[in-house]
Protein backbone atom coordinates (compact mmCIF):
# COMPACT_ATOMS: atom_id res chain seq x y z
CA UNK A 1 0.00 0.00 0.00
CA UNK A 2 1.32 3.62 -0.94
CA UNK A 3 -0.28 5.29 2.06
CA UNK A 4 -1.11 4.44 5.46
CA UNK A 5 -4.52 5.91 7.62
CA UNK A 6 -2.75 8.26 9.96
CA UNK A 7 -5.92 9.33 11.70
CA UNK A 8 -9.56 10.16 10.73
CA UNK A 9 -8.65 13.00 8.12
CA UNK A 10 -5.02 13.01 7.48
CA UNK A 11 -2.96 9.69 5.64
CA UNK A 12 1.14 9.25 5.60
CA UNK A 13 2.08 8.81 1.76
CA UNK A 14 5.05 6.22 2.21
CA UNK A 15 5.38 7.16 -2.15
CA UNK A 16 4.03 9.46 -4.65
CA UNK A 17 0.67 8.27 -5.47
CA UNK A 18 -1.68 10.09 -7.79
CA UNK A 19 -5.21 10.54 -6.00
CA UNK A 20 -8.39 11.44 -8.63
CA UNK A 21 -11.12 13.40 -6.24
CA UNK A 22 -13.12 14.17 -10.05
CA UNK A 23 -15.45 11.76 -9.13
CA UNK A 24 -16.13 12.76 -5.39
CA UNK A 25 -16.10 16.12 -6.58
CA UNK A 26 -19.37 14.74 -8.75
CA UNK A 27 -21.00 13.33 -6.18
CA UNK A 28 -20.92 16.43 -4.05
CA UNK A 29 -22.29 18.59 -7.23
CA UNK A 30 -25.34 15.93 -6.83
CA UNK A 31 -25.19 16.27 -3.38
CA UNK A 32 -25.66 19.94 -3.79
CA UNK A 33 -28.02 19.79 -6.43
CA UNK A 34 -30.46 18.07 -4.10
CA UNK A 35 -30.22 20.37 -1.77
CA UNK A 36 -30.91 22.86 -4.04
CA UNK A 37 -34.06 21.19 -4.80
CA UNK A 38 -35.43 20.83 -0.93
CA UNK A 39 -34.68 24.74 -0.78
CA UNK A 40 -36.94 25.11 -3.44
CA UNK A 41 -39.83 22.76 -2.25
CA UNK A 42 -39.52 19.97 -4.08
CA UNK A 43 -40.28 16.80 -1.44
CA UNK A 44 -39.29 13.84 -3.37
CA UNK A 45 -36.60 14.11 -5.73
CA UNK A 46 -33.49 12.07 -8.16
CA UNK A 47 -30.70 13.50 -9.32
CA UNK A 48 -29.08 11.01 -11.43
CA UNK A 49 -24.87 12.34 -12.70
CA UNK A 50 -23.95 8.76 -14.36
CA UNK A 51 -22.52 6.75 -11.96
CA UNK A 52 -23.56 9.12 -8.68
CA UNK A 53 -27.51 9.41 -8.08
CA UNK A 54 -28.94 10.53 -5.34
CA UNK A 55 -32.45 10.38 -4.33
CA UNK A 56 -34.78 12.03 -2.05
CA UNK A 57 -38.18 12.08 0.17
CA UNK A 58 -40.71 9.60 0.65
CA UNK A 59 -40.77 7.95 -2.37
CA UNK A 60 -38.88 4.56 -3.51
CA UNK A 61 -37.36 4.70 -6.80
CA UNK A 62 -36.37 1.85 -8.58
CA UNK A 63 -32.89 1.83 -10.13
CA UNK A 64 -31.31 -0.76 -12.40
CA UNK A 65 -28.15 -1.96 -11.49
CA UNK A 66 -25.78 -3.40 -14.04
CA UNK A 67 -22.56 -5.81 -12.52
CA UNK A 68 -19.23 -5.54 -14.55
CA UNK A 69 -20.72 -8.64 -16.25
CA UNK A 70 -23.38 -6.83 -17.69
CA UNK A 71 -26.34 -8.50 -15.27
CA UNK A 72 -28.81 -5.81 -13.99
CA UNK A 73 -30.63 -5.76 -10.68
CA UNK A 74 -33.23 -3.48 -9.91
CA UNK A 75 -32.55 -1.94 -6.13
CA UNK A 76 -35.68 0.49 -5.17
CA UNK A 77 -33.82 3.71 -3.07
CA UNK A 78 -35.35 5.87 -0.77
CA UNK A 79 -33.54 8.80 0.82
CA UNK A 80 -29.90 7.68 0.26
CA UNK A 81 -27.40 7.89 -2.76
CA UNK A 82 -25.64 5.60 -4.84
CA UNK A 83 -22.05 5.64 -6.61
CA UNK A 84 -20.70 2.87 -8.68
CA UNK A 85 -17.71 2.58 -10.68
CA UNK A 86 -16.92 0.35 -12.97
CA UNK A 87 -12.91 0.84 -14.11
CA UNK A 88 -13.43 -1.80 -17.34
CA UNK A 89 -16.37 0.13 -18.61
CA UNK A 90 -15.70 0.83 -22.15
CA UNK A 91 -17.14 4.42 -21.74
CA UNK A 92 -14.97 5.49 -19.34
CA UNK A 93 -12.46 8.22 -19.55
CA UNK A 94 -9.19 7.36 -20.20
CA UNK A 95 -7.42 8.57 -17.55
CA UNK A 96 -9.60 6.04 -15.40
CA UNK A 97 -8.25 3.08 -17.48
CA UNK A 98 -6.31 1.19 -15.45
CA UNK A 99 -6.75 2.81 -12.59
CA UNK A 100 -7.26 -0.42 -10.29
CA UNK A 101 -5.49 -2.72 -12.33
CA UNK A 102 -4.35 -5.61 -10.52
CA UNK A 103 -6.38 -4.66 -7.34
CA UNK A 104 -7.51 -8.29 -6.00
CA UNK A 105 -9.86 -9.04 -3.27
CA UNK A 106 -9.62 -12.44 -1.26
CA UNK A 107 -8.42 -15.70 -3.18
CA UNK A 108 -7.09 -13.82 -5.86
CA UNK A 109 -10.90 -12.54 -7.57
CA UNK A 110 -10.44 -9.32 -9.12
CA UNK A 111 -13.27 -6.75 -9.10
CA UNK A 112 -15.40 -6.41 -12.28
CA UNK A 113 -17.31 -3.40 -10.53
CA UNK A 114 -18.60 -1.68 -7.08
CA UNK A 115 -21.38 0.21 -6.03
CA UNK A 116 -22.05 1.75 -2.87
CA UNK A 117 -25.21 3.43 -0.90
CA UNK A 118 -24.77 5.89 1.84
CA UNK A 119 -26.37 9.16 3.34
CA UNK A 120 -25.24 11.33 0.44
CA UNK A 121 -23.62 10.74 -3.24
CA UNK A 122 -20.09 12.47 -2.60
CA UNK A 123 -19.60 9.60 0.58
CA UNK A 124 -20.72 7.28 -1.81
CA UNK A 125 -18.44 7.91 -4.45
CA UNK A 126 -15.43 7.76 -2.09
CA UNK A 127 -16.22 4.73 -0.50
CA UNK A 128 -16.02 2.83 -4.24
CA UNK A 129 -12.57 3.41 -4.41
CA UNK A 130 -12.45 1.86 -0.75
CA UNK A 131 -13.92 -1.35 -2.18
CA UNK A 132 -11.55 -1.29 -4.57
CA UNK A 133 -8.77 -0.79 -2.62
CA UNK A 134 -9.14 -1.91 0.84
CA UNK A 135 -8.40 -5.32 2.83
CA UNK A 136 -12.17 -6.56 3.26
CA UNK A 137 -12.43 -5.85 6.99
CA UNK A 138 -11.05 -2.20 6.77
CA UNK A 139 -13.50 -2.00 4.02
CA UNK A 140 -16.31 -3.34 6.04
CA UNK A 141 -15.00 -0.49 8.84
CA UNK A 142 -15.30 2.32 6.52
CA UNK A 143 -18.86 1.42 5.49
CA UNK A 144 -20.15 0.61 8.76
CA UNK A 145 -18.21 3.97 9.96
CA UNK A 146 -20.17 6.29 6.97
CA UNK A 147 -23.42 4.47 7.36
CA UNK A 148 -23.56 2.58 3.86
CA UNK A 149 -23.52 -0.30 2.09
CA UNK A 150 -22.59 -2.31 -0.94
CA UNK A 151 -24.90 -2.45 -3.21
CA UNK A 152 -26.54 -5.26 -5.78
CA UNK A 153 -23.82 -7.70 -7.10
CA UNK A 154 -20.57 -6.40 -5.70
CA UNK A 155 -18.46 -8.08 -3.45
CA UNK A 156 -20.89 -7.36 -0.71
CA UNK A 157 -24.11 -8.94 -2.38
CA UNK A 158 -27.04 -7.83 -1.11
CA UNK A 159 -30.35 -8.96 -2.53
CA UNK A 160 -31.86 -6.44 -5.33
CA UNK A 161 -35.10 -4.65 -4.05
CA UNK A 162 -33.36 -4.16 -0.69
CA UNK A 163 -34.30 -0.06 0.23
CA UNK A 164 -31.45 1.80 2.10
Amino acid sequence: MHWLPAGPAAVIVRRRACIDLGGIAKGFAVDLAVEAMRRAGAINGLVNAGGDLRVFGARAWPVWLRNGSGTAHELLLQDCALAASDPAAPGSPPEHRGYYAGRQHGAGRQFAAVAVLAPNAAVADALTKVLMQAAPARAAAMLAHYHARAAGPSWFLRSPGAKM
